[in-house]
């Protein structure tokens, strides 16, 4: 979970993308809080 949690923060980061954008993330956001459980 730590490592999908850095891979999201570093798509935000240099890919500016957000939740909500339509992106990977929109998938990865919700994965990772499924692992942190």
């Amino acid at each position: 979970a730590d490592a999908l949690e850095a891979s999201i923060d570093a798509v935000s980061k240099y890919g500016g993308a957000k939740a909500g954008y339509r992106t990977l993330l929109d998938a990865l956001i919700p994965a990772s809080a499924v692992l942190r459980e």
